[in-house]
């Protein structure tokens, strides 16, 4: 398999994970016979912690599928923006896209593709857009 690899543009600028420990995070379980995707960058900015995350809530992923992204909650797909302690996520008004572009379930390799806007708590739209990412998940 190869190296992960996650990116997105931040309100224009190029976002990629630090260069440590726990800086990227991917993981797709069945739990309770629900199935949990979560896919997670971040890294220091302004000496804050960022992370642009994208999950789905006891909700399956299948390869050459687009999710449109809004609150979570069962049975949707989100996505996240943290800065600090401040998380926003998707939401009806502000929302995105997510395809799957690969599932393999053999190897436990999920790869694709996302955009999306989220108001922050100082009602700041943050634009995320030319997001990917090939990652190696857990089960």
């Amino acid at each position: 398999t190869g190296a992960n690899t996650f990116g997105c543009l931040l309100d224009g600028k190029a976002f990629l994970p630090g260069n440590f420990p726990n800086a990227t995070n991917c993981f797709y379980q069945l739990v309770g016979g629900e199935y949990y995707f979560y896919l997670n960058f971040n890294n220091n900015v302004s000496n804050s912690f960022l992370a642009i995350s994208l999950g789905s809530e006891a909700k399956q992923i299948e390869q050459n599928q687009i999710f449109d992204l809004f609150e979570r909650i069962d049975g949707n797909v989100f996505g996240s923006y943290t800065f600090g302690t401040l998380n926003s996520i998707t939401t009806h008004t502000h929302t995105g896209k997510l395809t799957i572009t690969k599932l393999d379930e053999v190897n436990h390799i999920v790869s694709g593709t996302f955009w999306f806007d989220v108001l922050d708590n100082n009602g700041v739209v943050h634009q995320i857009r030319e997001g990917r990412f090939d990652a190696q998940y857990t089960n």
